[in-house]
């Protein structure tokens, strides 16, 4: 997708202002996106999440807003967005990208791996992660590779590189 070319001034919008709706947000306005984050709690329940985010990203609570939405460019769905959400699906069936936190986070760092070298981990399932996560990470740095914990552990990745 090079992303970093194809970011520049499009619309973007991500849905799900959390820990990974705030590293997805403020990543994208370091790319150069226009971005909107929604989520469909309200302000008293996302507080300290709005606090974090870039003053640059346009801030829409208490519901996905469709027209909003209808106009991005792209959609970026944080983990606790339900992919079968209904207005998600209508995106998609628009014809808008709809894409994940990791996935963004994945295409960035491909487009960084173009200037220096890095690897990419990730584990997926139902049970284990933490656990699987925290012993691969020990047994790489142990190796001597600089590494990065992030995702259910830590900070979000996409605020991890930023």
């Amino acid at each position: 997708m090079g992303m970093f070319k194809s970011i520049n001034g499009k619309r973007v919008v991500v849905a799900g202002l959390a820990r990974s709706g705030v590293g997805a947000a403020n990543l994208l306005v370091r790319l150069g996106a226009v971005v909107t984050i929604m989520d469909v709690l309200g302000y008293k329940d996302l507080a300290g999440y709005v606090e974090q985010l870039d003053s640059a990203v346009d801030i829409k609570l208490g519901q996905f807003n469709e027209d909003v939405l209808n106009k991005a460019d792209l959609v970026i769905i944080s983990p606790g967005v339900p992919v079968h959400h209904p207005s998600i699906q209508r995106v998609r069936q628009n014809g808008i990208n709809v894409i994940g936190e990791l996935e963004l986070a994945y295409q960035v760092m491909e487009e960084l791996n173009k200037i220096c070298s890095l690897g990419f981990l990730a584990i997926t399932g139902t049970n284990g992660k933490s656990t699987t996560t925290t012993m691969l990470n020990e047994i790489l740095k142990n190796s001597a590779f600089k590494t990065v914990l992030a995702g259910n552990i830590g900070k979000a990745i996409t605020e991890e590189i930023s």
